[in-house]
């Protein structure tokens, strides 16, 4: 609630562009901080199950996260449309709206699909407000380097890990999880997942699916870490679970020893990041 008049209030006199996130865990906090921070620009990355503690389910965070194109509309503004996202491609393209395709950027620090769709949306968006630094927006595209737990890679002994560890929800899970099995040896890998928090009554079913989803990518080594990890042990059929993340400490450093890649991801409450 607070977080983007906070945001606001530090935006520095000199600064021509800012560029603030709009977050929601329960239903009107999008329309609230909308409104509090008027955009002349605004753009939805995707719609997925997220916070549904709070919500009734992933049509309701569709009307929540859609709020943008509504006040976009209202205040003869510019919203940019991911046709390619499947609610999303249901709002209409109006003469307020721009339809983002997939642009192809080449970029060397990053992995997955998900992560190189929103490189190019954010490549396109630029460019529209500023068509003079096409070339400039460009390179920076191509020298972007993830930090802060968002999908980074990172060097501890000999080993490479691919830390995901801000938020989780069972889509970007699996995309994030995809991303990073495209470029490792199943074999010589290990994944740590842990919980993911706030999505209210279907909570146990989300972790038993995600569970049975990782035993279809044949991945054999896992570790779940968090007050759900028996849900995603029962969905996987085995795995190593632990309580908490210090429960693991001990064991998290031999597998530092066994493995060449690790991935980790899990809800920010978890701090997984400290394992670290």
């Amino acid at each position: 609630h607070i977080g983007v008049p906070l945001t606001i209030m530090d935006i520095n006199p000199n600064s021509k562009i800012a560029i603030i996130e709009l977050g929601s865990n329960s239903p009107g906090e999008i329309e609230a901080v909308c409104n509090i921070a008027q955009p002349d620009y605004s753009f939805v990355t995707n719609i997925g199950a997220t916070h549904l503690e709070f919500f009734n389910g992933i049509e309701d965070v569709f009307k929540e996260e859609s709020f943008p194109y509504n006040y976009c509309q209202r205040e003869k503004e510019i919203f940019f449309l991911n046709v390619a996202d499947e609610y999303l491609k249901k709002l209409s393209i109006n003469n307020f709206v721009i339809p983002f395709e997939y642009l192809e950027v080449k970029n060397s620090f990053i992995q997955g699909a998900y992560n190189f769709h929103n490189l190019s949306m954010a490549f396109q968006i630029a460019s529209h407000i500023d068509p003079g630094k096409k070339d400039f927006f460009f390179e920076a595209a191509e020298s972007f380097k993830p930090t802060q737990n968002r999908g980074e890679w990172l060097k501890k002994n000999d080993c490479d890990i691919f830390l995901d560890a801000y938020n989780a929800n069972p889509d970007s899970m699996k995309a994030s999880i995809e991303g990073f099995l495209s470029s490792v040896d199943k074999e010589n890998s290990l994944l740590i997942l842990g919980d993911m928090n706030e999505l209210g009554n279907e909570s146990q079913k989300y972790h038993q699916d995600l569970g049975r989803w990782i035993k279809s990518q044949k991945i054999k080594e896992i570790v779940f870490i968090g007050k759900y990890h028996l849900f995603y042990q029962e969905g996987y059929s085995e795995g190593r679970g632990y309580e908490t993340r210090s429960d693991y400490l001990e064991d998290f450093e031999k597998d530092l020893i066994k493995f060449k890649k690790i991935f980790i991801k899990g809800s920010r409450s978890l701090g997984l990041e400290k394992l670290l």
